[in-house]
């Protein structure tokens, strides 16, 4: 008489649950070679996904996200111990700030973004390098919660090696750690949590334009970095030139731009005080009292 085990069906169910919860579900809004924007759910063993509780949709401006990225600075195993440097690559910071922003923009509470951008290199005019950056994030309140994964690596030329993955959770791919800073304190190794709100990623401390129009990074340096303000204020500052300021506005940039050369305040303290000129918040200078 044939007598059935049960560890068998138990032991394909366990196997059929383990199928069933594994993976994700992918909504590819954009693809064009390497380049993706994916928002991923974590799929569960019933058909559906894992409830994630993230504050998406999210409003987030491209320029804000991209001042962020910018200010990410990581270190490496062969990097020297005090030394920094940009975990993104500062000619993609804008790029990636817009498609974040887009993405946050569309995502469900239970959806993470996942990017993936590759930068082209040419050298000796024929030969083609393609470096591969790579990153999650997800908005919780007011924290940005950002995984990296791969950061400017250079991509092998074909074959296995050369794939390019969604980045994985718990998954490392390159050895290097986060440095934290003003308002970005780790998750681990390789994560961060960002106060996106912070004045500090209202303005690009950490990139600039060359008068050729091309980003570069800029030294960032503690002592010089915006102190904080209260509120949130995107709107966009007017221009010197625009005709649109008064006399006593104009004398006070004058005054700030002379204290400035004279090195009577550091870059922080100057771009916080040119954008409160620009907005209208300075006092007309006192006067002389008129005659008796």
């Amino acid at each position: 008489m044939l007598v059935r085990s049960p560890i068998l069906p138990a032991l394909l169910l366990t196997a059929a649950a383990a199928l069933g919860c594994s993976g994700y579900s992918r909504n590819v809004l954009q693809q064009a070679g390497e380049n993706r924007v994916v928002l991923r759910s974590e799929k569960t063993g019933i058909g559906g996904v894992e409830t994630k509780g993230y504050d998406h949709p999210s409003t987030i401006s491209g320029t804000r996200l991209a001042h962020i990225l910018s200010r990410i600075d990581i270190r490496t195993d062969d990097a020297d111990a005090n030394s920094r440097k940009p975990g993104i690559p500062a000619e993609l910071v804008y790029e990636l700030g817009e498609k974040l922003s887009n993405a946050l923009a569309k995502a469900t509470p239970d959806q993470e973004v996942v990017i993936v951008a590759a930068r082209r290199e040419r050298s000796l005019g024929v030969f083609t390098h393609d470096y591969i950056t790579s990153f999650s994030a997800f908005v919780k309140g007011d924290t940005l919660h950002i995984r990296l994964y791969h950061l400017d690596w250079h991509q092998p030329q074909g074959g296995e090696a050369a794939k390019v993955d969604d980045p994985q959770p718990d998954r490392q791919v390159m050895k290097f750690r986060v440095v934290p800073g003003q308002s970005m304190i780790p998750e681990g190794t390789q994560g961060l949590a960002v106060s996106w709100r912070d004045p500090i990623f209202r303005s690009p401390t950490a990139v600039r334009v060359t008068p050729e129009g091309k980003i570069v990074r800029r030294t960032v340096l503690m002592e010089s970095e915006a102190p904080p303000e209260d509120g949130l204020d995107e709107t966009p500052l007017p221009s010197v030139t625009s005709g649109d300021l008064s006399p006593d506005q104009l004398r006070a940039l004058a005054d700030l731009e002379e204290a400035r050369r004279d090195g009577e305040v550091n870059e922080g303290e100057y771009q916080t005080r040119r954008a409160r000129i620009l907005r209208g918040e300075v006092s007309a200078p006192p006067k002389d009292p008129a005659p008796n």
